[in-house]
């Protein structure tokens, strides 16, 4: 799909990656028009799981810090000791009335890029994303369902929005207000997004607003640049 967007389809699996998100909307329709093409032709008897995963690259400009963007309780030591940073991980796994929960903020100094395991099969990222180096945070929110149910397109629908509204939380519960603000107006880059849904991880990257965050609602979080690591990945793993 133009490069940026591929669809992966393994035995068991469907997913949709894409590093040119444009909001949560056209990306899960996208998903959800391609798995009913492939229900048409194989009926598919249940979904084991499903999932949603966005990963965001935040890079501060000149004069700013991760603090100016990211709350204290995911920014470990990063910017309070000296030395050089090798990395620094901050890592949630909360359940939730959707399902599980996965929140990771990576820190580390070098070129923005996707995680190893979304690394070989994802679109190609735009340049102007990787072209700065620096310490930057790399936000991966992945949501999921594990759960084998009858096929229904419309309740993986629902699932998937479902996943996205509790990414959404994360995202925003990451952030600082400077960040939100900075944003909105068009300021400092922003997070870089990235994609993947049904079936496997995969990665998004846009110069937008997060969706979500990965599924975030049109407009939320404010316009900024997104680099999705697995894209939100909504993932599902089906039957015939």
């Amino acid at each position: 799909i133009g490069g940026r967007s591929l669809f992966i389809l393994e035995t068991n699996s469907l997913s949709l990656q894409t590093t040119s998100y444009d909001t949560y909307e056209v990306f899960s329709e996208s998903f959800l028009k391609g798995l009913g093409i492939l229900n048409e032709a194989l009926r598919l008897d249940f979904v084991a799981r499903i999932g949603l995963r966005y990963i965001d690259a935040v890079q501060p400009a000149d004069g700013e810090t991760l603090r100016d963007f990211l709350v204290p309780e995911v920014l470990g030591l990063a910017t309070r000791i000296d030395g050089t940073l090798q990395h620094s991980l901050s890592e949630s796994v909360l359940s939730t009335g959707a399902g599980q929960l996965v929140s990771r903020v990576l820190i580390r100094h070098g070129q923005v890029g996707l995680p190893m395991e979304l690394a070989g099969s994802a679109p190609a990222i735009d340049p102007r994303f990787t072209q700065r180096e620096g310490l930057h945070a790399i936000i991966d929110s992945d949501a999921s369902i594990n759960q084998r149910e009858a096929f229904d397109l419309e309740k993986v629908r629902a699932q998937l929005m479902a996943l996205h509204d509790e990414v959404a939380k994360a995202f925003k519960a990451t952030i600082t207000d400077h960040a939100w603000a900075s944003w909105a107006k068009g300021g400092t880059q922003g997070p870089q997004q990235c994609h993947t849904a049904a079936g496997l991880p995969s990665a998004r990257l846009q110069p937008d607003r997060p969706p979500h965050w990965f599924a975030l609602q049109d407009g939320w979080p404010p316009p900024a640049w997104h680099l999705p690591a697995s894209a939100p990945e909504e993932s599902c793993y089906l039957s015939t």
